[in-house]
């Protein structure tokens, strides 16, 4: 079981901070009555009253913040996702794009875009070299063994213009996309050193795009990745970068294939409106 917002679980530490402070305070102190009941009980029952108001209050107390509770897991919004998994294909797509200028980085942008590719399975991967001008190695596709057979053999002599263009390997990588039906596309640009002369400005889209910089420092990339429509990181921060496009891909399921996932929402609101009633009713009775 998953939550579509986990972050609104986070109410429960308040309520349990309150229901806390609520058990180590006595409700009602003995001879005072809560509210206009003291002109409306006799000055003899105060006593009686108020000791049997605050034996009863914790109980309902608990009762309550429980009900808080369940409410809190409604609002966060359960969900069983199927096992099934869903036809990728058109659903979701990454491409790597690889910064082939230096060929004394090229080994390291290899061993991370392989840990890419691995960890990405199995939604589509495509890679992507770029140097002067952008040429595509492998298109979508979701067999690892494949990726890595052409990772393990890209090298610079096999780029025909030298030269840098980052915006050329992100425009290229658009194309893919675009030209794939992806509805939720990551671009991973692997580089490092210094940012590029290239003053380029890529159209932009609603495609998520990162750059994974491996030794450099990011500070002096933030206006290159303005310009580029990406995020700056650190190459570690990949799997940061492919769990955020995770998460878009499962609300896309979610939306566009509702059988992918058994919503007990109304379950658990169901069950808090009986506590509700049986709360009523067992106020009744008394």
């Amino acid at each position: 079981m998953t939550f579509a917002h986990p972050f609104v679980l986070l109410l429960l530490v308040p309520l349990a901070l309150g229901l806390l402070l609520a058990q180590d305070r006595r409700a009602v102190p003995a001879g005072r009555l809560p509210g206009g009941w003291r002109r409306l009980v006799a000055p003899d029952l105060h006593d009686y009253l108020g000791r049997g108001l605050r034996d009863r209050t914790p109980g309902m107390v608990r009762w309550c913040c429980g009900l808080a509770a369940i409410l809190v897991i409604a609002l966060a919004r359960p969900v069983i996702e199927s096992t099934d998994r869903p036809a990728w294909a058109n659903l979701a797509g990454r491409v790597v794009v690889i910064d082939m200028s230096a060929a004394s980085a090229l080994p390291g942008h290899r061993l991370r875009a392989a840990a890419i590719v691995e960890s990405s399975m199995p939604v589509p991967v495509a890679l992507v070299a770029t140097a002067g001008e952008s040429y595509t190695v492998v298109p979508f596709t979701s067999d690892p063994q494949h990726l890595g057979r052409y990772l393990q053999v890209l090298d610079t002599t096999m780029m025909p213009l030298e030269g840098r263009s980052l915006s050329s390997g992100i425009a290229h990588a658009e194309a893919l996309l675009r030209d794939g039906r992806v509805r939720s596309g990551l671009i991973v640009v692997l580089t490092g050193g210094q940012p590029p002369a290239d003053r380029v400005r890529p159209a932009a889209s609603g495609t998520r795009r990162a750059i994974l910089l491996a030794d450099a420092n990011p500070d002096r990339w933030r206006e290159t990745g303005r310009r580029l429509g990406a995020e700056v990181l650190d190459q570690t921060d990949s799997a940061t970068v492919l769990d955020g496009h995770d998460d878009a891909i499962r609300d896309l399921v979610r939306t566009s294939d509702p059988d992918s996932t058994l919503d007990l929402t109304p379950w658990v609101l169901a069950l808090a409106a009986a506590g509700w009633l049986a709360l009523f009713r067992r106020r009744s009775g008394e």
